[in-house]
């Protein structure tokens, strides 16, 4: 489904304009996410079936690594292939991201794992808003969520950096290259020693990572304010920029690792569920409360975002400890 509608988003911009277009890209980006959830409750599930526990950090970091090494090549292209034939270059991206949905599709359904249960058939949504009340009645996951709550702006920060850097390198598509570029690098050197780290202890990696995303933002956040020549300015964006992909890589390689190795069973599942749709919630609120904020000031958004990310870390370090 997420392969189907990438090459869905590059046919309507190859062949519609206007209100329409717009309508159907809103509409393909929602079944998009549905399909994502879905397939994140799925991985994990699987994931944590087939893969022991103490090689689930080092592989989500090998397959970080090779992910952030085929951006990095995309980041690369978009750099040296900028001009008059970009929109065709973005269609050639999402039909050839489509396809390597489905070949991913492919070899997911040849792994091997036992059978599960299929009878017992319940009201999807129902039982989606009962699984809530483990946000109450288990401190333990409670905390995880609010943590990765807080640490969302390792995610969410990155447009907030390339908006305000926009005043001093400009607007080319190849800028757009390179910074893709940064965090497919970022990814690529560092995922698979935050994955080696993660199989020790995932809590201390989220806790790391997330404290060097909030630093990053309350840093990049204070040089919106301060007079910094224009060379050294660039300079700056672009270290933080690759910091903040080492950053984030470390959160997501983190959090995860934790939440396999936290419950076990159906209770994986459980988890998954109701943490992607708590965050999904927030990052709804977000985007509504983010837009008017950047508008009013993109340094103010990214310090808010940076203490976040902060107190995030510090409220992991209180996580159970589910290494061993």
């Amino acid at each position: 489904m997420q392969g189907l509608c990438l090459v869905a988003l590059g046919a309507v911009a190859l062949g519609l304009q206007g209100a329409l277009a717009g309508a159907l890209v809103l509409a393909l980006l929602v079944v998009f996410s549905l399909a994502r959830g879905a397939a994140s409750i799925a991985y994990k599930d699987v994931q944590g079936k087939t893969i022991p526990k103490s090689r689930r950090g080092r592989l989500s970091g090998w397959i970080g690594a090779v992910a952030g090494g085929l951006a990095m090549a995309v980041g690369l292209a978009l750099g040296v292939l900028q001009g008059e034939r970009s929109a065709a270059l973005f269609v050639a991206l999402l039909f050839g991201a489509g396809a390597l949905w489905w070949l991913a599709a492919w070899a997911f359904d040849r792994i091997v794992e036992y059978p599960g249960a299929t009878e017992g058939g319940v009201d999807g949504l129902a039982e989606a808003l009962g699984r809530l009340s483990l946000l109450r009645s288990d401190a333990d996951f409670r905390r995880f969520v609010t943590a990765r709550a807080l640490a969302m702006g390792s995610g969410l920060a990155a447009p907030f950096y390339v908006t305000q850097a926009r005043g001093t390198l400009g607007e080319a598509l190849g800028w757009l290259g390179v910074f893709i570029a940064l965090e497919g690098l970022a990814s690529l050197v560092s995922a698979p020693l935050w994955g080696r780290w993660a199989d020790r202890s995932s809590r201390a990696v989220f806790a790391a990572a997330s404290a060097l995303a909030g630093a990053l933002s309350v840093g990049v956040a204070l040089l919106g304010w301060l007079p910094v020549p224009q060379a050294a300015a660039a300079a700056l964006y672009l270290a933080a920029f690759l910091a903040l992909g080492v950053a984030h890589a470390g959160v997501r390689l983190g959090r995860k690792t934790y939440l396999l190795d936290l419950a076990e069973g159906d209770r994986r599942t459980d988890y998954t569920a109701v943490s992607n749709t708590v965050i999904g919630a927030l990052l709804l609120a977000a985007g509504a409360l983010g837009a008017p904020a950047a508008a009013w000031s993109v340094p103010a958004t990214l310090l808010g975002l940076g203490l976040a990310g902060l107190a995030g870390a510090g409220l992991a370090l209180r996580w159970k400890d589910v290494s061993g």
